[in-house]
Formats: structure tokens, sequence, C-alpha cells
């Protein structure tokens, strides 16, 4: 595939009118208001970042020849946002990303002319690096995402429970299996308790924190596979699961198929003859909407009615379904919210909206700690459900599908709830 490099002027570039995010077009124009209609204020946001800091460096512009012009394979986003802080007036069909532009242009930064492209001779010879940008994984071929503990460790935020897990499996206390049945979240809310901290003689050291008692924290940690939010929800629950832990026989690590540090007679913890002993991990009770409802006869109660019983069965069958299940529940919880909000002739943002405020004072100190752990709130609530629908792999957290169904199950009581 032969392909050069070369700078060129912005305005010696054009769109790609058969881009595959929209139908093809016949002019720039059209070109330009169909990638501000799918993109939306994500190009302004694009815009900014690239007048403020310039463009990405590490990426250049796939650009392919057809006829007489330049065409942008990869890299359409970039290519809008640069003609519009070029002449702001080719987003005049679009008011709030215009209005944005305007107040851009008034900041300190620059528009760049000139742009770095890499170019094929034709459509098909860009082909498969387009393909390489845009075609997900591909097994390996394209980009992987950071999953959200990848994240963390890139952004550096001291997540207590996520340097646990680091250090045990490190030093080799615990096996990525172990890991992987460990729910970071929950291990967060266990390890951030004062009484906990004091008896694992945790403490923070700059970013970072330190784990006085690395085999009493390796024994919390194990017995904390496959157990839900609920075993450690208050300080009181959590203090009593450390101190049972604590108390426990030694416990093995996961089989790994021979990969284990630990195995009989050779236990992390040093304790003779008991590495293969491991307690019995019983089936969690997660309180799913808070609790049980009683709602009014119809078709929301229905639907709530079997959601309960659809989470009911991911509790009891989770050791044999895969990790993408929570997807389907967090699916159900929108769907039983839209409903709601059909059954009370409102859209969905309104009736979550106005009833938030409300839902969430009925709540227990507990429940709104959990809604403010998974950041749900009145802002964000909204877009939460939408995720549920639209973003599956962002849709796997359960701790938030949880404080999800919480706060819906508030506001179903307030709009659905059998009168006394």
């Amino acid at each position: 595939m032969k392909h050069h490099e070369q700078i060129i002027k912005v305005t010696d570039l054009h769109l790609d009118q058969e881009n595959p995010r929209f139908p093809p077009v016949n002019t720039q124009r059209e070109a330009i208001n169909a990638m501000l209609a799918d993109q939306g204020e994500k190009i302004a946001t694009l815009a900014l970042d690239v007048f403020q800091n310039g463009l990405n460096p590490s990426t250049k512009l796939i650009i392919f020849k057809a006829g007489a012009h330049f065409v942008d394979g990869d890299g359409n986003r970039r290519l809008t946002a640069l003609k519009i802080l070029e002449t702001p007036s080719l987003a005049d069909a679009f008011p709030k990303i215009r209005k944005r532009i305007d107040a851009i242009l008034k900041r300190t930064g620059a528009v760049p002319t000139e742009v770095g492209c890499v170019i094929f001779s034709d459509r098909n010879a860009a082909r498969h690096w387009i393909s390489i940008n845009h075609g997900g994984e591909q097994e390996g071929r394209g980009q992987t995402n950071w999953n959200a503990e990848q994240k963390d460790r890139f952004e550096r935020k001291p997540s207590i429970g996520l340097e646990a897990l680091d250090l045990l499996t490190h030093k080799g206390h615990i096996t990525t299996a172990d890991k992987s049945q460990v729910n970071k979240s929950t291990l967060d809310r266990l390890l951030s308790y004062k009484e906990v901290k004091s008896e694992l003689s945790i403490s923070k050291k700059g970013d970072h924190f330190a784990f006085g008692n690395v085999d009493h924290l390796r024994k919390v940690v194990l017995n904390l596979r496959g157990k839900a939010v609920d075993e450690v929800y208050t300080a009181t629950k959590g203090n009593k699961f450390v101190q049972e832990a604590i108390a426990s026989p030694g416990t093995a690590p996961a089989d790994t198929g021979g990969n284990s540090t630990a195995g009989p007679g050779n236990p992390p913890n040093g304790e003779p003859g008991q590495g293969s002993r491991s307690r019995r991990i019983k089936k969690p009770s997660l309180p799913v909407f808070g609790g049980k409802l009683s709602l009014k006869t119809g078709h929301v109660n229905n639907l709530y009615r079997d959601v309960e019983s659809l989470h009911d069965f991911y509790q009891t069958e989770k050791s044999r379904l895969s990790a993408d299940f929570i997807v389907i529940i967090r699916m159900s919880l929108r769907m039983l919210a839209e409903t709601a909000a059909k059954d009370t002739k409102k859209d969905l943002k309104d009736y979550l909206t106005e009833h938030f405020d409300a839902a969430k004072k009925s709540l227990d100190q507990n429940a709104k700690t959990t809604l403010s752990n998974q950041s749900v709130s009145k802002n964000s609530i909204v877009k939460l459900f939408h995720t549920g629908a639209h973003d599956y792999h962002n849709s796997k957290n359960a701790e938030q599908a949880f404080a999800l169904s919480i706060i819906l199950g508030a506001i179903l009581t307030l709009s659905h709830g059998k009168q006394p």
C-alpha cells in the first residue's frame, strides 16, 4: 500500500461526502451539516480542544485522492472542527454550536491552518487503515479501549480498592482469578470505613495508600470474592465482615490450573496445612430497588415484579452467567422507568428529574451514600438510564445499576405507590 506524508492546508481538504457516519451527500456544505447533526456539540468540544492545544501530533489525517481533490478518509470530525473555527458561519444551521464557536474564538488559542496527512492513491488503498481506526478491537488488530480500572491507573486516581488488589496480586498473595471475582467498588467502600482502616493498619502516604497488615488484607479480599455490596453496606456490617474474615482459617486463592502461588502446604499466609481450605461463599441477597415496593396494580407493577425476578435469577445463577448479564438488568431498569413515565404522561427526563429530589429525601443515609459513590444525581440520572440502553460497555457497572434501582424504587413509590 503506497502512501506518503504531506502537510496540507485546511482549505485544500474536502470532507468525505460518503462518510459512513451519515448517508451520502452531494456537497461540502451538506457534509458539514450532516457531521454537525450527527455529532452535535461534541464537535464544538473538539474545536475547543484543538483551539487550545492544537491537533493531536500522534494522529494524522488519512487522505485519499479523488480527482483533483484531497478527500479526508479518516479525521472528518477534526476537519469539521477546523473548518467551522476558520469559518464560523458554516455552523449557522446549528445555533448552539455557532454560539459556542464564537465564544471559543474569544479565548486564548489558535486555529491550525495546516494539517499533517498520510495520502493514499484512492479510497480502496486507504480502506484497511480506516477500518483499523474505526472497526473496534478486531481480535487485536484495532484499538483496545481501557477498562475503568486501567483508566483509574492512567489518571492516577488513588482508589484504595484498586491499590489493595494490585498489591496483593503483585506480591502473589492472590491470583488474577481471585481479583476478577472481587467487585472493586465494594472493596473501595469496605476499606474506606474508619474502623476497617484501623483494623488493617491502612494509612495514606502522599497520593497512595500503605497497607500495614497485608496478611489480614489478603483474608478480607479473598472472603469478599463473589460478595455483593449488601455484605458490607454499612460501617457496622463492614467491620463485622472484616473481623470474621481475619478470624477465619487460611483462605486459599482460586485454583487457576497450577498458576496459583498457594496450595496444600504452601498457603500465602504461612499457615501449614490450611492452604487448600476455603470458606463457602453464600449467595448474596442484594436489595434491588432498596427493598420490596408496594405499587398499584397495573403494567408498572407487573414490570417491576419481572425485573425483581430477573435480579433474583442473576443473584442465584451469577456464577454461571457472563459479566455481560448485568447489562440486561440495566436495560430492564430503563424499560421500567420509561413505562412508568409513559403511564404518568411524561417523557423520561421530566419523570425522573421532577421526582428526584423528593425520592432522594425519602432514602436513608446509606442509600444516599450509595447514590453519591456511583455519581447518581439529578443532573446525571437521565444520562445514566440512557447509558443502560445505548452503551453496553459502560453498562457493566453492577454497583451503579444497583444505585439506579434504589432511586428508581423511591421514584416509583412516589408515582405509583399504593395509597394507605
